[in-house]
């Protein structure tokens, strides 16, 4: 069952998953220019990175000597996040934010830093 109480935790939640997909997508992009086979190894990468986030599985079922690795993975603090909000797992709030923030600002960071700087080049390679 959803839990409407936390569907206001939802809302910041899009938000910096949204600034972390286009930072993330600035810094693709870019690589794509320059590397045309990167289209077709970043859907595979992306697959994997799917299996690799707890989404459709709980943290919990993860063997404690492989959780550290899981809890790496920067898309799992937004899967916290988003559990929390619509179906009220408990969950470490602070350090979910804090590592979602964190993941999201270095993404738009580097992204953004990557396009300016190649964007020169970019006509170049097209």
């Amino acid at each position: 069952p959803v839990d409407l109480a936390g569907l206001g935790w939802a809302l910041p939640c899009w938000v910096l998953l949204a600034a972390f997909a286009y930072g993330l997508a600035l810094a693709l992009a870019t690589i794509r220019v320059f590397v045309p086979d990167a289209a077709h190894v970043v859907p595979q990468l992306t697959a994997l990175w799917f299996y690799l986030t707890p989404i459709f599985y709980p943290i919990a079922i993860i063997p404690a000597s492989l959780r550290g690795a899981v809890e790496a993975n920067p898309m799992t603090a937004f899967a916290s996040l988003f559990r929390h909000a619509l179906l009220g797992e408990p969950v470490d709030l602070g350090r979910a934010l804090l590592v979602a923030s964190l993941a999201t600002l270095a993404a738009l960071a580097l992204g953004g830093f990557a396009f300016r700087r190649a964007a020169r080049h970019f006509e170049d390679f097209l």
